[in-house]
């Protein structure tokens, strides 16, 4: 009998699937359609910091963090398709997946070089402008 529980036990465990979860194309390509990014964004990501807009750091208060729900699967056209591999290219470090704006995925590099460390619940929850002010203010030797 306690071979039959085994059984069924593993089974119901097999049953229990994650959910499914977009892939980090699908969140960047959804960006790129969205705001209608182009080369020239990409081009941002390759300057260093000071040359950036003063847009992205204008913010009184800092921003919330946006809404953003991507499609399961994100449909582009050739040019969406390079701009998006462009920027995964560029920024290539784990916080892209929990980017929702523009301006996230901006602040994406110099983010994670100040902390490389951050847990996926701070990073889904608040704005990266947000994270990274604190962290700047707090200096280097803090959490």
């Amino acid at each position: 009998m306690a071979l039959l529980q085994q059984i069924r036990g593993e089974r119901a465990q097999r049953k229990n699937k994650p959910p499914f979860q977009c892939s980090l194309f699908t969140r960047i390509c959804t960006l790129v359609k969205a705001y209608g990014l182009g080369n020239s964004f990409v081009a941002l990501l390759d300057q260093p910091l000071e040359q950036w807009p003063v847009e992205i750091f204008a913010h009184e208060p800092v921003p919330n963090k946006a809404f953003f729900q991507p499609p399961l699967f994100a449909l582009g056209t050739a040019p969406e398709y390079q701009v998006t591999m462009a920027i995964i290219a560029a920024v290539n470090n784990p916080y892209l997946q929990f980017v929702h704006s523009p301006a996230e995925i901006l602040l994406c590099g110099p983010l994670f070089k100040l902390n490389p460390a951050l847990n996926p619940e701070l990073l889904g929850r608040f704005h990266f402008l947000t994270l990274w002010q604190r962290k700047r203010l707090r200096g280097p030797g803090r959490a």
